[in-house]
């Protein structure tokens, strides 16, 4: 089985190493006061999931991750393919790796990092790149997959992926949203049991952080590219 959140905590561990309008109230919800899910097996309520995510076109990912690689501080937003989020790293020994902010609208990536972010992805001149883009919007070139995870991070069909072994846990509550655990080793997935299905925590094993699910159905008119006077596009510069 792929094991759920492959997709998120490697991912993570991969991006260290390299450097309400319109929502669903989970609190009020609009269906069923019990969506039944409950009742389901583990796999029929992570596809119940899956789908509900997918149909709230919107949802915002909030957390923080912690593997040997280091530490990663998301907030990404995301709508249909398009999405926003910031990125704050460290190192394993908490050495600042630096903050990125990341926008994808359609086919394009922009990226807009600090100084102390194009510092820790070396090469022949750090300061002189950090002294150039620091806090610019930069569009890679279209062959340059070096930010591909950060954009991987938060897309439904991956995130809770299951490839057979994922077990129920227990019903409990996350604030005051009902849930029902889904374990898959040492990581769990937790789902709300009233109103849609929806993922609500994705925890990760000990000491390795989680990401919270929320603002479902939100419009987010803040996802949009920045204005192309304020973009460096990569594939126009030499290195």
């Amino acid at each position: 089985m792929r094991k759920i959140a492959h997709a998120l905590f490697p991912v993570l561990l991969a991006v260290t190493a390299v450097a309400g309008c319109g929502k669903i109230n989970l609190k009020e919800p609009s269906g069923p006061k019990d969506n039944g899910v409950a009742a389901l097996s583990a796999d029929e309520i992570l596809a119940k999931a899956r789908t509900a995510m997918i149909n709230a076109g919107s949802f915002r990912m909030k957390g923080d991750v912690t593997q040997e690689g280091g530490k990663l501080s998301l907030d990404t937003k995301r709508r249909g393919g398009d999405i926003a989020g910031t990125f704050v790293m460290a190192g394993s020994d908490s050495t600042p790796k630096g903050k990125v902010d990341a926008i994808r609208v359609g086919n394009d990536t922009y990226f807009k990092g600090d100084a102390t972010f194009w510092k820790s992805l070396g090469g022949k001149n750090p300061e002189g790149v950090a002294e150039l883009l620091e806090n610019k919007w930069v569009k890679p070139a279209g062959t340059d997959k070096t930010f591909e995870p950060m954009l991987k991070l938060s897309d439904p069909e991956e995130l809770l992926k299951s490839n057979g072994s994922v077990t129920k846990g227990e019903v409990t509550k996350i604030g005051e949203t009902d849930v029902i655990a889904l374990k898959d080793g040492e990581t769990t997935l937790y789902v709300a049991t009233k109103g849609e299905p929806l993922p609500v925590r994705l925890e990760g094993p000990p000491n390795e952080g989680k990401v919270d699910f929320s603002e479902f159905g939100a419009t987010f008119e803040e996802i949009k590219a920045p204005p192309s006077e304020e973009v460096v596009d990569m594939s126009k510069i030499q290195r």
